[in-house]
């Protein structure tokens, strides 16, 4: 698992590149649901669970 300093590392460096026309900054997510009651979300496994994310990610992305 990634420190808060990396964290916060990345999302400054991120910033930085984000006010410069000639990059297209990418930042990298991660989250632990595996202590998570899926159920109340409807959900029967996990892998849907990433596909949910993976897919509104990809949705969110196209926008831009």
């Amino acid at each position: 698992m990634p420190s808060r300093i990396h964290s916060v590392t990345q999302a400054w460096i991120t910033g930085l590149l984000s006010n410069d026309e000639r990059f297209t900054p990418f930042v990298e997510l991660s989250l632990d649901a595996s202590q998570m009651d899926l159920s109340q979300f409807g959900l029967k496994s996990y892998q849907t669970f990433v596909f949910i994310l993976t897919a509104s990610a990809l949705m969110m992305m196209m926008m831009i």
